[in-house]
């Protein structure tokens, strides 16, 4: 038996579930506005991973009080950089795609582009933070959580064609 097969939210459909998750996304959607349902998403999105960012530093302060050897330092402190890197990357995007809106360079195809770029991002965002959470029977995590960064990167650089594109 599936550990969460009562609970209701795992008998909705995936993108009910993101509904549930991000906060004003449904009600955005529901309205028709695409800009503000692409803002939560980025939001939350922000907000997963500077959550995990957080959880690092704690980690990485752990070791260094119990003197732990250096490579496992070494390898957090690395994917802490890569994650700076994919949160700035998210936080410029989202700057350059409001002042977008405000020039009213998107149109609806244009918003429709967007809004599926959105929710790829969103939906690697999650999948690194599971992993990230997820317990590391096989010992293994790190490599699981690199893999994740490098998906998200390659997501934002499809998000980032398509932008281009639209401009």
């Amino acid at each position: 038996m599936q550990p969460n097969a009562h609970d209701p939210y795992y008998s909705l459909p995936w993108l009910e579930r993101l509904a549930v998750h991000v906060a004003g996304y449904k009600d955005s959607l529901d309205r028709g506005d695409r800009r503000a349902a692409n803002r939560a998403l980025r939001e939350s999105v922000l907000r997963q991973l500077r959550g995990m960012r957080s959880r690092l530093e704690e980690a990485i302060g752990q070791l260094h009080r119990r003197e732990a050897g250096p490579t496992h330092v070494a390898s957090l402190e690395r994917i802490l950089r890569h994650l700076d890197r994919v949160i700035e990357r998210i936080e410029a995007g989202g700057t350059r795609i409001e002042a977008a809106y405000a020039g009213a360079m998107v149109d609806r195809a244009k918003e429709d582009f967007l809004h599926e770029a959105h929710l790829a991002v969103y939906e690697q965002a999650e999948a690194l933070v599971k992993h990230f959470d997820a317990p590391d029977f096989d010992h293994d995590r790190l490599a699981h959580v690199e893999a994740d960064l490098h998906e998200l990167e390659a997501r934002l650089d499809k998000k980032a064609m398509l932008y281009r594109q639209m401009g």
